[in-house]
């Protein structure tokens, strides 16, 4: 296995486990009487101008923390492994960031409250464990589409280590069960690397 490759692999492992995190994050943490529970459903048309994308949007890659803290207004929460959460208490939805040194955005993803069917809505695929085999690496977004019936919903985004200039997508196709599977692009809507299913 080349080194390209091997971090390759890396990278892809990272967001998926990053996703998972993000995603579990509420349904441990926020189980008292002032968790968020807004469960709504929401048309797929409605998606781009949706409150669950309002601060992941609003959050460029490569940007300074200390404008992402102006523009989110926010207090982020810090885990252990330095991932700042920003959540906007309107919706209970935010976004997860990661910093380098610099303090500039190297790694977003949404971050979901418990009960997170507006997500789910957005989804309202029919997507199985069996698809996963189809997707092979190198293939296009518009092949990644056929096979799975339609548009993914982007849910994280990375820097690239290998070529600053690209990001690594992660796209998600979530069932009514909250089951997904997960794809991770290299470039926006660029190629399929690696594909997964994710349980609820």
């Amino acid at each position: 296995m080349s080194e390209t490759t091997l971090i390759l692999h890396l990278i892809g492992i990272l967001l998926f486990l990053v996703w998972i995190i993000i995603l579990l994050r509420y349904d441990q943490n926020n189980t008292g009487d002032d968790t968020i529970q807004r469960c709504s459903v929401v048309k797929l048309n409605d998606v781009n101008d949706n409150a669950i994308f309002n601060f992941y949007s609003q959050v460029k890659m490569n940007q300074f923390k200390a404008e992402v803290d102006d523009i989110l207004g926010a207090v982020p929460e810090v885990d252990e492994d330095g991932l700042y959460t920003y959540i906007d208490t309107n919706t209970g939805y935010g976004v997860c960031i990661a910093y380098n040194d610099r303090e500039r955005v190297t790694l977003k993803g949404i971050s979901t409250p418990e009960c997170e069917s507006e997500l789910i809505a957005l989804g309202n695929m029919s997507v199985t464990p069996i698809q996963v085999v189809s997707i092979k690496e190198g293939m296009s977004y518009e092949e990644v589409k056929r096979i799975l019936g339609g548009e993914g919903i982007e849910v994280i985004c990375v820097e690239n280590p290998l070529d600053r200039d690209k990001l690594l997508y992660g796209m998600a196709w979530i069932n009514k069960d909250g089951t997904a599977i997960t794809v991770q692009l290299d470039g926006y809507k660029g190629t399929a690397y690696k594909a997964k299913f994710r349980e609820c």
